[in-house]
């Protein structure tokens, strides 16, 4: 069954009755599909989202999630260098309270809730959403601070599409990337591979020896590949039928600090990802059911003190069903079962639970739609501890068609991972979930043109968009590995955190025949402080969570002029603190991006050429303490696209 997927991907799929390759006067005419808005459309849409425009990720199909998001974007991005851990941080969170969603799968690691997104390749999604703000009651533990999802879409038109992706550096990283479409608009299928090889010899400066050396980094190099493969079925216009495998291995070496002379520690990260879905119609109903199976496995090893394996795998079933009936009104009620396992060489058992989750939603509008509100419910029942139900309410309005002024109240959480409650030694299985509430208000303005008209339509000067954000959340029992009075670390539920702050972004763009210049602008101000760490007279209350930026900002410019493109990318982090009672830090630092490219179109193909030069300005900088991050290098390559 595999090996036709794969050639119907690669080389088509003919019939007798579809043959690409003969001139046929018979039209067919197919029903078009129905395909109505995902659940956290409808209703979480008071919840700030922001997606990453389609044209940065064809331009960015050498890179992975993290940059990206690093780039684009006020998500605070604590990396270790490139190729090695990126996590993220949304709205003073932790690493653990942002949900990684992959087609509506929150795919946390229930062994230590994380995920890395420097192994996420952005040629393997079509498209990539931020949600900021709490989101437990849609997408359960963990998004606390906010979701990144990540989203394939069905290509139904028909015909044959392939593309290719290289790229080569001057610090020895090289990616290659193919994809594949095909469809006669009832089957839909796509292969995508892509393969990275660095050696990330990249040179940065060891200020932590005298008169600050520019040295090379070593023992830095990877190597990895991954496949994913997608199924459509679309038998008729009330219903869709979908498949999708994701495997993906990587062997990294892990290189050492600013205090080390050499490292030995490797690591291999493998993962599969399979998905299928129904989604069908029935009148004003409609139904999904879907299910996924995620096996993951990490292996580390330093070979002084750490050989560590670990596996983890989940299973994840849900159905949902939602009536549009009522006019003005749609409701959703859905079931979720989850049955996830780990084996660690650092436990003393191989855990296994079941959760189960009952979720209710409901919306409303009025008839002119200037005013909409939504209820989000979520009771989850887990294992060895009980979860208090998780609503959110969200409400939107707008006074005028191009101005929202959107509000949410949540209650989030976070369950313990299956490393704070088995680890050994110093697991903790008397842990409570972490909670809190969150709330938000933002303001937006969109579509509105800047310029008197003119005679000439071809010409344009407007604000596509201008957001204004405020938000506050306190979360307790936030959970915290400290040492006991016999000097062995263990997690205990003794932080209180409270977290707020303002964010704003614009974008701004101007058409003048063959001239189009869009120009996007961010600003975040965030505060996260320990208000209770279980000692009265500990130094840390009132002070900053550590790496957590206070402020940042950024500027992303594009310059089109006939068959040429020009981007500057501009980004300011500031201070960020490395102890808990903020008495060291990391300095603020800038970095800049300047990328050219040229596009050469024919009939059916598209071909473009592009050479990036990376911190353009040579700053030392580091993100996380003693992880050298590279000064300037460049980077060049092809995209070709066939239809």
């Amino acid at each position: 069954m595999w090996l036709m997927i794969v050639a119907a991907s690669l080389f088509g799929y003919s019939s007798p009755d579809t043959d690409l390759y003969k001139n046929n006067d018979t039209v067919v005419m197919l029903e078009s599909v129905e395909i109505r808005p995902e659940k956290h459309q409808i209703f979480s849409g008071s919840v700030k989202r922001q997606s990453i425009d389609h044209n940065i990720l064809n331009s960015s199909f050498d890179s992975d999630f993290a940059t990206v998001l690093g780039t684009y974007s006020p998500v605070s991005i604590k990396s270790y260098g490139p190729g090695v851990l990126s996590t993220t941080s949304l709205r003073g969170g932790s690493s653990s309270h942002t949900a990684f969603v992959w087609n509506g799968f929150n795919l946390q690691s229930p062994m230590h809730a994380q995920n890395d997104l420097s192994l996420i390749p952005v040629a393997f999604t079509d498209e990539i959403q931020i949600q900021y703000g709490g989101g437990s009651a849609i997408w359960g533990t963990g998004a606390v601070g906010g979701a990144v999802l990540m989203n394939n879409k069905p290509d139904f038109s028909s015909g044959q599409q392939a593309s290719y992706h290289g790229s080569a550096s001057t610090i020895g990283d090289y990616h290659n990337s193919i994809m594949t479409k095909w469809s006669d608009g009832i089957f839909a299928t796509s292969l995508r591979l892509f393969h990275h090889n660095a050696k990330n010899e990249y040179r940065y400066i060891n200020t932590r020896l005298p008169d600050n050396p520019v040295e090379k980094q070593k023992h830095a190099n990877l190597e990895g590949w991954g496949i994913l493969q997608e199924t459509y079925f679309k038998p008729n216009n009330k219903n869709i039928f979908s498949v999708k495998a994701w495997f993906q291995q990587y062997h990294r070496n892990i290189p050492p600090t600013l205090f080390q002379n050499e490292a030995q520690a490797e690591q291999k990260d493998d993962f599969l990802r399979v998905a299928a879905k129904w989604q069908g119609l029935f009148d004003n109903t409609r139904v999904d059911v879907k299910t996924g199976y995620f096996d993951d496995y990490i292996h580390y090893n330093d070979y002084m003190f750490t050989n560590s394996k670990s596996r983890s795998q989940m299973q994840s079933s849900e159905a949902e069903v939602r009536n549009y009936s009522i006019k003005q009104n749609i409701i959703s009620l859905g079931f979720k079962h989850q049955y996830l396992q780990a084996d660690v060489d650092d436990y003393l058992s191989k855990p296994s639970e079941h959760r189960y989750i009952l979720m209710a939603s409901w919306r409303w509008q009025n008839k002119t739609e200037s005013l909409i509100t939504s209820l989000n419910l979520r009771q989850k029942f887990a294992e060895e501890y009980d979860v208090e139900p998780t609503p959110g309410i969200g409400i939107t309005y707008k006074p005028y068609g191009n101005i929202a002024i959107n509000a949410n109240i949540a209650k989030n959480y976070r369950l313990p991972t299956l490393n704070d409650r088995y680890w050994s030694p110093g697991g903790n299985p008397d842990l409570m979930p972490e909670s809190g509430w969150s709330q938000d208000i933002n303001f937006e303005l969109s579509d509105l043109k800047l310029y008197d008209e003119t005679e000439n339509i071809n010409t344009y000067f407007g604000l596509n968009h201008l957001s204004v954000s405020f938000y506050h959340r306190k979360m307790t029992n936030w959970i915290s590995w400290v040492p006991g009075s016999s000097g062995l670390w263990s997690p205990e539920n003794i932080l209180e955190v409270r977290s707020y702050g303002t964010e704003a972004n614009k974008t701004l763009s101007y058409n003048m025949e063959n001239i189009t210049v869009k120009t996007t602008m961010f600003y975040s101000w965030t505060k996260s402080v320990y208000e209770k760490t279980g000692r009265e007279t500990d130094a840390s209350i009132g002070k900053q969570l550590t790496y957590i930026p206070e402020h940042q900002a950024g500027i992303n410019a594009k310059l089109s002029v006939g068959d040429y493109t020009f981007f500057y990318n501009h980004k300011l982090t500031g201070k960020r603190y490395t102890t808990a009672d903020n008495s060291r830090w990391l300095e603020p630092y800038q970095l800049a991006d300047i990328k050219i490219a040229y596009y050469l179109k024919t009939a059916n193909m598209k071909t473009s050429f592009f050479i990036t030069a990376h911190n353009i300005w040579n700053r030392q900088y580091e993100i996380m303490q003693s992880r050298p991050m590279p000064l300037r290098y460049f980077k060049a390559g092809l995209r070709i696209d066939y239809k």
